[in-house]
């Protein structure tokens, strides 16, 4: 099984033990984008060194943390990893 192919069971298992509704789906992305933040600024980080650190463009990162973006389960997995924390830790409790 590829990391993509990880990545997206785990984040299938994520939104299906949250029972997530499509109508709560937008407050699912904006308290990802809230622990995205409040993750980076823990570590120090500004979004320029994160997008640096995932390879991503830092405009990218700003409209995730703004949830004007749902980002795929590569791109979290990558930020995730930049920021040390674990899938599980973004989700724990939504």
């Amino acid at each position: 099984m590829s990391i993509d192919d990880k990545c997206q069971w785990s984040l299938t298992l994520v939104i299906t033990t949250l029972r997530v509704m499509p109508q709560s789906i937008d407050n699912v992305y904006k308290e990802v984008g809230k622990r995205i933040v409040a993750a980076r600024q823990k570590k120090g980080f500004s979004q320029e060194q994160l997008a640096s650190a995932c390879d991503i463009d830092r405009s990218h990162i700003g409209f995730i943390e703004q949830s004007r973006r749902r980002p795929t389960v590569s791109t979290l997995v990558k930020i995730t990893n930049a920021l040390d924390i674990s899938l599980e830790q973004l989700f724990k409790g939504l």
